[in-house]
């Protein structure tokens, strides 16, 4: 057996201790603070180096902390995406919907529409609004009667509206979603929207029966437009005066007022009373602007109630991750009485806490938006053809507010679900938190 110096034995220990007591000793506060150990973690929780080195040590913490517990986080996670997706397929639709009325709105080029009581032909109607030139900048006379829808059986169905114009009309340009529209020469084709379609059992091409009084005529349906709100039938004026019985004709005026800084509403009211001194006999006006107003407070109230509903969603959600943040808080007492030994303040106590609720609540916005265009198309579906019954499209815009809305309220979840448990960490005194076990 050889012989071992004592030396040797004590000096061995001591050199290898050396460096990492060396390291241990020059180590600040600070550094020692925004520390995190990145070997364990990283191997633990599987983050990028690069990812790591580049980010705020104080945000780097909250990270893992956040995933310390697996179950906890998705759980958080699904149910803030759950509520986002929610959020954005409906919100989308809100502004598909907005986007549809402006458009159907945008084929409408006059300002009010005026239905007389009887049919006039255009020489006594350009007559009448001749006299008004400061408020008429263009007009159109059509011709208006209604119709009882007759079934092929002999049954008769609902009262529909039918309006004759020109083919070139500058009034009213729709969108065709099918078909074609009126064509010089046209007598008994007929253009209908689509939510005549959706009542009636009908398609492009088929003939339909209307009765007016006592006659009944046939007509085929040579186009299918876009226009939301009404079901409404559109006919050549040529066809209107050879199968629409003279007692059943009556006549509206489109308008145009001339642009100026004066409210529609007056301009309405002067061309109503004006036409109101004339022979002719007013029974029915609408204005433009009445009409988009009416049609947007009837699909938005009841969108704006399921936006509510996924609002209240996230917001549940948020206090799921609230009752986490506070438990997570209360598992870790220990650790932040170390820190405030050490000389960390209050507010960056909170700052830690309020990093990893945003954490949270960001990552779960983030898988939104991977998922937000199919949660659109969904939503602008789903309820655009099951629950309003009227054709959608998905506009770029519909996507850039959704997200943008859907992060700044996911943003404010996040604070406010660590503001409970990050008051409750900031009040924790060193001496209360050391003494927990």
């Amino acid at each position: 057996m050889k012989y071992q110096h004592p030396f040797a034995s004590c000096a061995v220990p001591l050199v290898l201790s050396w460096l990492p007591i060396r390291r241990g000793l020059s180590l600040t506060v600070k550094e020692a603070l925004n520390d995190y150990g990145i070997q364990m973690v990283v191997k633990e929780i599987k983050l990028p180096k690069r990812l790591l080195s580049r980010l705020p040590r104080p945000v780097v913490l909250s990270m893992c902390r956040a995933l310390e517990n697996r179950r906890r986080f998705m759980l958080n996670v699904a149910m803030l995406t759950f509520g986002g997706l929610l959020f954005v397929g409906i919100l989308g639709t809100i502004v598909s919907i907005n986007t549809a009325l402006s458009d159907n709105m945008k084929a409408r080029r006059f300002d009010f529409q005026f239905t007389a009581g009887s049919y006039a032909d255009m020489p006594e109607i350009d007559s009448i609004m001749k006299g008004i030139p400061r408020l008429v900048d263009a007009y159109e006379v059509w011709g208006e009667t209604t119709g009882v829808f007759v079934y092929p059986d002999g049954r008769t169905g609902n009262l529909y509206r039918l309006t004759a114009m020109d083919h070139d009309s500058e009034m009213f340009v729709p969108e065709i979603m099918e078909g074609r529209w009126l064509q010089k020469g046209d007598t008994n084709a007929i253009v209908v929207s689509f939510e005549f379609l959706n009542n009636e059992p009908y398609t492009l091409g088929d003939s339909v029966s209307f009765k007016f009084g006592s006659t009944t005529q046939e007509m085929t349906i040579v186009g299918i437009m876009k226009e939301i709100g009404s079901q409404s039938i559109y006919l050549a004026r040529d066809g209107f005066k050879n199968l629409i019985p003279d007692k059943a004709q009556r006549c509206s005026v489109a308008v145009r007022t001339v642009p100026q800084n004066r409210r529609q509403r007056l301009v309405y009211r002067e061309l109503e009373a004006y036409l109101a001194g004339t022979n002719v006999t007013v029974v029915q006006s609408e204005s433009k602007s009445e009409r988009y107003g009416i049609l947007k407070s009837h699909f938005t109230t009841t969108l704006v109630s399921f936006l509510m509903v996924a609002a209240m969603v996230v917001c549940v959600a948020g206090f799921g991750l609230a009752s986490t943040m506070n438990l997570q808080v209360a598992e870790r007492t220990r650790e932040i009485g170390i820190m405030k030994a050490m000389g960390a303040g209050d507010k960056q106590i909170r700052k830690i806490v309020r990093a990893e609720s945003v954490f949270v609540c960001l990552l779960s916005w983030g898988i939104s938006l991977l998922l937000a265009i199919p949660a659109l198309f969904g939503g602008i579906y789903y309820i655009g053809v099951h629950v309003l019954e009227i054709p959608l499209i998905l506009p770029g815009a519909a996507l850039v507010v959704s997200m943008l809305a859907l992060f700044a309220f996911t943003w404010l979840v996040g604070r406010n679900a660590s503001r409970s448990a990050g008051k409750r960490a900031a009040r924790m005194t060193v001496r209360d938190a050391l003494c927990q076990i």
